[in-house]
């Protein structure tokens, strides 16, 4: 297991404004956030306060009414300014994000990237959008006027703190709302690292990050103020939140990436080793140790190939190296909690107990602290198993075989999800044939993994409502309203 390289964790919360926001939240109930490389308290944070949520509502409603006003060209170039400084500290950042939430420092750095990617596509889209719709009939001009929500509330998972947090504000912000981030309890630092500075190049208030537990959530959710919300994470949560939303009476407009059981279909004409190597790439291994909603973390591999496809992906599995977050050479990182282990611990076991096999284990010496869990290759799984309907999210890869192309397709669809899946075929007739028939909303023929500015990212069935990453989702941010022009006829 490689060492532990940062010199001092003090000295990045520090550095970002992790320390002085927290001393400014002031006294109340706190709850510590750990590292998750050696089990170590980093720090703590507030766990709830209404008065808190309520001035920070109230702060962010009063910063909107100037914003929302601002041109738009105006707007993208203050947070053109934000997310500049973004990537002068983003060494600082990507650490801070390994610190908290175990994902290897080299897969924190491409965040950042990809925040920035999307940032410039986004507002090149935002422009685009300003040309509003004319047309001319019965002796009228109509044309459309859209207008941001007001406040917006961003929930946000613990498996890319600094990505969803930047990257989920950023849209609001384009199309003139304020936006409030309730970071995962987990993995709150890098919300409120960005806030703070966010704080240093928009008006007060505009963009908030407010930790806490259950009741804070509630508090937000349920607030009059707030008609947008957007959530990522489980489907048990976005339930919750669901419920919560109807409860107040009010008709909320919420949108929500929610969980995963992504299917990789690997047919018999293909290239193995490409095949095998999109299989470790889909897992999401390197980037958050499989804590990912779109990982396609169940391979159904064609019998004629089942077995040679195994061999290739253990192969590259046992070339992982396992080590603390924030050393530069570590593939895959601990698991988020010492509590989540347990739960992926359990899932495992419940597998292997029902006839599940372990094709392959990653060796590693992962020490006594940390919340470290090696990647494993189970084989043997059949379908009714619990491992292969519910999300494991963690660094376990299931095989399945498969003897034909509809009993794939099949296997695919008997989840309860639909965020994403991949087929792999030289055939292209028929890995597009695989791809309309299967019951989900992102899906890759040969590829895995890869995002694409401007397509719809978003789940079907429990996978959640609504997309992320496309022009829909970026009008989801303002509200309809349509104006017709009653044109002047003079007399004759």
């Amino acid at each position: 297991m490689t060492e532990n390289t940062l010199a001092d964790p003090a000295e990045v919360l520090a550095s970002l404004g992790v320390r002085d926001a927290l001393q400014a939240a002031g006294p109340g109930d706190a709850q510590p956030v750990y590292d998750p490389s050696t089990g170590r308290v980093l720090c703590e944070v507030p766990a709830s306060g209404g008065t808190r949520v309520a001035d920070t509502i109230t702060a962010a409603a009063e910063a909107q009414r100037a914003w929302g006003r601002l041109p738009l060209a105006d707007r993208i170039d203050m947070l053109a300014g934000l997310v500049g400084e973004l990537v002068r500290r983003r060494s600082e950042f990507a650490t801070l994000d390994a610190l908290n939430s175990g994902n290897p420092l080299r897969a924190c750095h491409f965040d950042v990237d990809d925040i920035v990617r999307y940032f410039q596509h986004w507002s090149a889209m935002a422009r685009t959008m300003q040309l509003s719709r004319y047309g001319a009939d019965f002796g009228a001009v109509h044309y459309d006027d859209p207008f941001p929500y007001g406040v917006v509330l961003r929930i946000t998972a613990f498996n890319k703190p600094l990505y969803f947090a930047v990257g989920g504000a950023l849209m609001p912000l384009l199309m003139g709302n304020a936006v409030i981030v309730k970071p995962a309890p987990q993995t709150p630092l890098s919300a409120i690292a960005f806030a703070a500075l966010a704080a240093r190049h928009l008006p007060p208030g505009l963009v908030s990050a407010v930790p806490g537990d259950v009741a804070t959530a509630q508090a937000l959710i349920t607030s009059p103020a707030i008609r947008r919300i957007a959530f990522t994470g489980s489907a048990a949560t976005g339930l919750a939140i669901q419920r919560s939303c109807a409860a107040t009476g009010m008709v909320k407009h919420l949108t929500m990436e929610l969980g995963g059981k992504n299917a990789i279909i690997v047919l018999p004409d293909v290239d193995l080793d490409a095949a095998a190597d999109a299989v470790v790439r889909g897992s999401s291994f390197r980037t958050t140790q499989g804590q990912s909603c779109q990982a396609t973390s169940r391979v159904l591999a064609h019998d004629d190939i089942h077995d040679s496809l195994l061999d290739r992906v253990s192969a590259r599995l046992d070339v992982l190296r396992m080590g603390t977050a924030y050393d530069p050479s570590t593939d895959v990182g601990p698991l988020v909690t010492a509590a989540h282990r347990e739960r992926v611990r359990a899932l495992v076991d419940s597998g292997l107990s029902l006839g599940a096999t372990v094709r392959h284990q990653v060796t590693a010496d992962t020490g006594g602290a940390g919340f470290y869990f090696t990647p494993l290759l189970l084989a043997d799984v059949e379908p009714s198993m619990t491992i292969a309907q519910e999300e494991i999210f963690g660094p376990v890869l299931t095989a399945t075989r498969v003897g034909s192309i509809q009993q794939a397709v099949d296997i695919a669809n008997s989840v309860r999800y639909g965020l994403t899946a991949a087929v792999w075929s030289k055939d292209i007739d028929v890995a597009l044939s695989v791809a309309s028939s299967l019951e989900s909303g992102y899906v890759w023929v040969n590829d895995v993994a890869q995002h694409y500015p401007g397509a719809p990212f978003g789940g079907v069935k429990d996978s959640g409502v609504g997309s992320e990453e496309s022009s829909e989702a970026l009008r989801s941010f303002t509200q309809q309203r349509s104006i017709h022009v009653k044109l002047h006829t003079p007399s004759r």
